[in-house]
């Protein structure tokens, strides 16, 4: 199920966007991170989470940079360990915005997943567990 709607949805968003050489690059790092989440056997408690999110985040981003760095898709640095450093380094603001980004919606997506268990199973849910 993960790997159709994590695939399939970045297929989708390229049909409307347009095919690109990236479009590889972007469907490998998703195909990471489901394996990842898949791994890690990320449940919906808040640790888990917030450790695949940060994880995820961080591995679907250095996808795109190492793929950008070989591809110069987007940005033109040279074929070099500094050219990969400045690519890192130039991508680190955007990062920073996604992983505030993802984190208000993973903190939404949980906030909703308490909420149902809770209107829909009467007791309270796993989310907020002591294992959790």
């Amino acid at each position: 199920f993960l790997w159709g709607v994590g695939l399939g949805g970045m297929c989708l968003r390229d049909s409307f966007v347009g095919f690109d050489s990236f479009t590889f690059v972007r469907l490998m790092g998703i195909g990471l991170v489901v394996a990842l989440v898949v791994g890690l056997k990320v449940r919906p408690t808040l640790r888990s989470l917030l450790g695949g999110l940060f994880i995820s985040s961080s591995v679907f981003q250095l996808t795109l940079v190492l793929g950008d760095w070989v591809t110069h898709t987007c940005a033109n640095f040279p074929p070099t360990a500094h050219g990969l450093l400045a690519s890192i380094a130039s991508s680190l603001p955007y990062f920073q915005r996604v992983l505030v980004v993802d984190s208000l919606f993973t903190s939404l997506f949980l906030a909703l997943y308490v909420l149902a268990a809770r209107l829909f199973s009467g007791g309270r849910a796993r989310a907020f567990s002591r294992n959790g």
